[in-house]
């Protein structure tokens, strides 16, 4: 029964370990292709509705959602855009401490 146990075990480590080097073996170098007509997107400034002077604190991406952080005078203005066309998803004012 032992035997048994052995012999399944070590051919699904074999089978993992098979599977791993294929997978290096098949590795392409070739980065993913780009969409046609995928370019840099311009942002309207005007349109995002910040006061003047309005600086950015900090961004974030996560897919195709990016964060944005103004400061503004006294508060902090955050802007979620779509990352594909940078139309604004939502907007956040948040009062300084």
């Amino acid at each position: 029964m032992m035997l048994i146990a052995g012999l399944t075990l070590g051919l699904g480590l074999l089978a993992v370990f098979l599977a791993i080097v294929y997978r290096i073996v098949t590795l392409e170098d070739n980065p993913p292709a780009v969409a046609v007509g995928a370019g840099p997107v311009a942002v309207d400034l005007d349109g995002l509705g910040l006061p003047a002077g309005a600086e950015v604190v900090s961004t974030a991406l996560d897919g195709n959602r990016l964060a944005v952080t103004f400061k503004a005078g006294g508060e902090f203005l955050l802007l979620v855009l779509d990352a594909r066309d940078m139309s604004v998803i939502s907007r956040a004012r948040i009062p300084a401490p």
